[in-house]
Order: structure tokens, then sequence, then C-alpha cells
């Protein structure tokens, strides 16, 4: 399941958007996180995981969610 999917997942399967932008975040914490510290990844594999993580989160929540 791609970023995208999932973040696309936690918006529709939410009453309101604040509710999937609070939990889309955590999980935006969590991956970023377990990116970081994770010793299987090269620099480069983070830097565009990260990449393809935050434009996912942005695609689905433009503006930080904020409308």
């Amino acid at each position: 399941m791609s970023y995208l999917e999932i973040f696309t997942d936690y918006r529709l399967g939410s009453e309101t958007t604040g509710e999937a932008l609070m939990i889309a975040f955590r999980f935006y914490i969590l991956a970023v996180g377990n990116v970081l510290g994770s010793p299987h990844f090269t620099d480069a594999e983070r830097i565009e995981t990260l990449k393809e993580l935050d434009t996912a989160f942005n695609n689905v929540f433009p503006n930080g969610g904020v409308s």
C-alpha cells in the first residue's frame, strides 16, 4: 500500500477533515521516524522515501488540511 493510499483511506474513513488530519499526521510522524531510524535505508533511499511521504501527505491534505 502506498503512502498516498494510506492517507486517502484516512481522509475517506474519518467523519471530519480534522480527525483525518490528526490520525494521518500521527502516521506521518511515525513513518518519518522509521525511515530516519532504519539501518535498512541508504541516505539516497531515505531522501526519496521522505519525498514520497511528503508528496502523498500534501496531495491528500493540501495546505496542511486547512481550507
